[in-house]
């Protein structure tokens, strides 16, 4: 019997069987948080943290309660990426700035900044600025208009305890 699987299912079997799962990122890299720009209470009303990891990159954590009674918590964990923006188009891919974002079109700029109160134009300033802290606002109307899935789309399932302890380990 061969000890490497051979297909996707295999493995997907194999996890099941063992329990085991590989560490995320921030479970296995150093960061710094950098702050909170969710509530003061983020395991009971949502958290939306900003930090910056050992490699000087800016990731962003939010977290949001399943449901009012459960102590189950999604953790969305995602980069902060500054967009550039030059002939007409909001890009996320820094090797092809020609190609336009999944989330960068004009009618979908338009709608997004319309549900926040703001223009496109500030939008686009905020998304491809230097200041974390302004790009992941705007990353968090990404999130907020278009869904945390489609940031991602496997986020970690944590207790409050859990969070509690990711909470006093930030701090």
């Amino acid at each position: 019997m061969s000890l490497i699987p051979k297909t996707n299912k295999e493995i997907l079997l194999d996890t099941k069987q063992t329990k085991t799962r590989l560490p995320t990122e921030s479970e296995t890299m150093t960061r710094k948080l950098i702050t909170n720009l969710g509530d003061a209470d983020p395991i009971e009303h949502g958290g939306f943290f900003v930090f910056e990891t050992e490699d000087e990159e800016i990731r962003i954590e939010m977290w949001v309660q399943q449901d009012e009674e459960s102590s189950k918590h999604l953790v969305y964990e995602f980069d902060c990426e500054r967009c550039t923006y030059g002939n007409g188009v909001l890009s996320d891919n820094k090797s092809h700035p020609e190609i336009s974002a999944w989330f960068g079109k004009p009618k979908d700029l338009e709608r997004l900044a319309d549900c926040f109160g703001t223009s496109p134009a500030e939008f686009i300033f905020d998304i491809c600025s230097d200041d974390p802290i302004r790009r992941a606002m705007a990353w968090r109307m990404v999130g907020e208009y278009f869904g945390y899935e489609n940031l991602d789309s496997e986020p970690l399932k944590k207790t409050s305890a859990e969070l509690r302890t990711r909470l006093s380990e930030q701090e």
